[in-house]
């Protein structure tokens, strides 16, 4: 992690608000913003995961890093992306879920990208398991479902995820992320993903070119 992350985990992990803020405007005064603020997110995002997993810090620390970091991407991005603030007009109805796990920062983040680009995206919370995302996914009629994972046994359960939503419909479109994609470049494949998006950048750029085709095939 370089200084600004650690400086800006330190703060999450106090719960001092005013200082992340602080920081937080500073960040977003730099040349590319956006693309600076995900490489300072994702750090801190990985290292609270680690400490998650590790026993470092508690439920109580793990929910307020997620609730500062949820407020401080909604504010800042939709403040520098003025020009997307209007809702992009689609055919396809788009879900994101963290499948299994409890770790939900990455799956904040993405969403956060997602609706600075003008995405309306239903939110599904964390620690969903397979057959609950079917049914959401089935009653909502999701066209593509963004499926964040922390953990290699909930990664290799999107296989099952995606049989099953391929089932009800075919042309639905599954994008994964997270550690275990990034650990294994090969596995989204495994799982019969459609797309694997390393960084909410990612994200945003497969649904933006998803929802183009559809515009297309129309």
């Amino acid at each position: 992690m370089n200084n600004i992350s650690e400086k800006l985990l330190e703060y999450m992990l106090e719960g001092n608000k005013v200082m992340t803020e602080k920081l937080f405007k500073d960040i977003f005064n730099k040349k590319d913003a956006l693309v600076f603020t995900e490489k300072i997110l994702t750090e801190v995002m990985d290292k609270v995961g680690i400490m998650w997993e590790t026993g470092e810090i508690s439920l109580a620390q793990y929910y307020l890093i997620g609730i500062i970091t949820e407020e401080m991407v909604n504010k800042y991005f939709k403040k520098n992306n003025n020009s997307n603030n209007k809702k992009k007009q689609n055919n396809l109805n788009i879900a994101i879920v963290t499948l299994e796990d409890y770790h939900g920062l990455g799956r904040k983040i993405v969403l956060s990208f997602l609706n600075s680009a003008g995405f309306v995206v239903k939110d599904y919370g964390i620690g969903r398991k397979v057959d609950e995302v079917v049914n959401l996914s089935a009653k909502d009629k999701v066209d593509i479902l963004l499926v964040s994972t922390l953990m290699l046994p909930a990664a290799l359960k999107v296989k099952d995820l995606t049989e099953k939503l391929k089932e009800k419909n075919p042309e639905i479109k599954i994008v994964v992320g997270g550690a275990p994609f990034k650990i294994d470049k090969s596995l989204w494949k495994e799982v019969k993903a459609d797309e694997f998006g390393e960084t909410a950048t990612d994200a945003v750029k497969i649904v933006k070119r998803m929802v183009e085709n559809e515009k297309y095939n129309i």
